[in-house]
């Protein structure tokens, strides 16, 4: 074992941080995966289906960690971690949300909602353990810290359907969201790891959550008199709509800045753009994809539709880690996309987007990562080096303790306020990279975004009565002379297309188009209303 003299560098200036990569992959639905690194690569090496939750982590320099579906967790390789069964006790959670510890870079929480069968909990990763494989940990479920039960202000453990993540006004740390009855409980994750005791805050709802499907999502912190939307979708007989609440990170509760009301017939899911200014609002039965213009709905819900295919079902919406919106629609071999996002009136939707392999979408895809802008707690105590490429940094010291070894071909940087102790038997090994500056943190940098309203503002868009009105049929169907479009709303254009895409010339008198002359086959048309347009699949005999 070769020792080396480290030289520590009293930096003056920056140094670069590796890519921050946490978010590029994606594994979901029936063994489905992808990567974003700049491309969009299909990965077909998944190891586990899911048909509700998914989530999953790399590294910061997007070297894939673990991957779970709520009810099992899966390393690098593939294989079930180590303590990685029996997550959630078994049962495949509606939703799941992870998040990094900001004070120990090696570990995880897994978050899972549980309704109705139990409890809200978590589980602990740490990929400094577990087995070792090419140098490296493949990490393991921490003995003690799998399956935790989470409580409410009252000490009483609770169910939801749904978990997201809302970063912290501090920059660092996060606020961990479960909705549950008219309540929101907010859990603090920061420095020194997951606060028990929630913040506790009134949704404006009326319904029981508890007892119902639901979805819950947040847009990107801006710059209003409240940091973020928080959207709850629930779905059940009695009540289908979205709740679009206003949100305080500073506090972890929701406020009664904002409420936007979505009343629908069928189920609804929801993704906000980049910087929360557009809506997207998917239609589980109809297949419709809504904008809504969040920056100009004041006194009343300005939205147009951009999308709607009935042959389809919607079931999520999420944006990646380049703020490319994707949509998964159910058992298809693809993945959806919503184009231009950030334009309101000029988006519309690639329907077959990224081809999955042979793989299937399901109901899920996988929620961001959420990382703070200035993780940098003010102690590193190091004794094993898990990670291949990082870079660590501490508003104080960062210590390495006896037989911390930084492997062949890792590459390590460390950056300390005042200094890095390396204790006797720490080793650097021959073709490793490493290097130490003494450098203060930055200071923690908040995203914002377009200003919005600031005065309170309560809006309803009931989708009901144009659901109701607004529908679209084709007949016959199979045809071989004539296909008629029935609908109580205006046809102003229509489009027929082949199955490779090609457009094929046609007529349109009244709601009347002419097929006669079209070779037998499979066939979409595209209908435009003053409404939007609707998308439907028909036969030539």
């Amino acid at each position: 074992m070769k020792k080396f003299y480290i030289t520590i560098i009293m930096a003056l200036f920056p140094i670069l941080m590796f890519s921050q990569g946490e978010n590029d992959n994606w594994y979901f639905g029936n063994y489905a995966g992808v990567r974003f690194d700049g491309t969009t690569t299909t990965l077909v090496d998944s190891q586990r289906g899911s048909m509700w939750a998914s989530g999953t982590v790399s590294d910061n320099n997007g070297n894939l960690l673990f991957y779970t579906d709520g009810s099992q967790i899966r390393n690098r390789e593939h294989q079930v971690m180590e303590n990685g069964l029996g997550i959630n006790n078994g049962i495949n959670p509606w939703q799941v949300s992870i998040v990094k510890h900001p004070g120990k870079p090696s570990q995880s929480y897994v978050f899972v909602s549980n309704f109705p069968y139990d409890a809200v909990s978590y589980s602990l990763v740490d990929m400094s353990l577990g087995a070792v494989s090419n140098g490296v940990p493949l990490g393991k479920v921490v003995d003690g810290q799998k399956n935790v039960t989470l409580y409410n202000d009252m000490g009483n453990s609770y169910a939801s359907y749904g978990v997201t993540v809302v970063p912290h006004a501090d920059g660092k740390s996060v606020w961990v969201c479960f909705p549950m009855d008219v309540k929101m409980y907010s859990y603090l994750v920061d420095n020194t790891g997951l606060h028990s005791v929630p913040s506790v805050s009134n949704m404006n709802i009326t319904a029981p959550v508890n007892y119902y499907n639901s979805k819950v999502t947040s847009s990107p912190t801006i710059n209003s008199s409240f940091s973020n939307y928080i959207s709850l979708s629930v779905w059940v007989a009695s009540v289908i709509e979205s709740k679009v609440m206003s949100y305080n990170n500073s506090v972890g509760k929701v406020t009664n800045d904002y409420l936007l009301t979505i009343s629908s017939l069928y189920p609804t899911v929801t993704e906000f753009n980049k910087d929360a200014s557009i809506l997207y609002v998917g239609n589980n039965a109809t297949g419709s994809i809504l904008a809504i213009d969040m920056l100009n709905s004041t006194t009343s819900v300005v939205y147009n539709q951009i999308y709607n295919n009935s042959n389809l079902e919607c079931y999520a919406i999420q944006r990646n880690k380049y703020n490319d919106i994707y949509i998964s629609y159910d058992n298809r071999g693809y993945l959806s996309k919503i184009y231009n996002p950030d334009v309101y009136g000029g988006s519309s939707v690639i329907l077959d987007a990224v081809n999955l392999q042979g793989k299937t979408t399901t109901k899920t895809l996988p929620s961001l990562l959420i990382t703070g802008n200035d993780s940098c707690p003010p102690v590193f105590d190091l004794i094993t080096e898990p990670n291949v490429y990082f870079t660590y940094q501490a508003g104080d010291k960062i210590t390495t303790h006896t037989n911390y070894i930084i492997h062949d071909n890792k590459d390590i940087t460390m950056k300390a306020k005042n200094y890095i102790l390396m204790l006797p038997d720490s080793f650097v090994m021959y073709n490793s990279k490493f290097l130490a500056t003494i450098e203060d943190c930055p200071s923690p940098v908040v995203k914002q975004a377009k200003t919005q309203n600031q005065k309170q503002i309560s809006l309803k868009l009931d989708l009901t009565k144009y659901q109701q009105q607004g529908s679209i049929d084709i007949y016959p169907n199979p045809a071989s002379d004539f296909l008629t479009i029935q609908s109580t709303l205006k046809v102003e254009n229509v489009n027929v297309y082949d199955i490779s895409g090609k457009k094929i010339n046609t007529v349109l008198n009244g709601n009347t188009i002419d097929i006669k002359h079209i070779p037998s086959g499979s066939y979409l048309i595209t209908i435009e209303t003053k409404e939007g347009k609707t998308t439907k699949k028909f036969i030539k005999k």
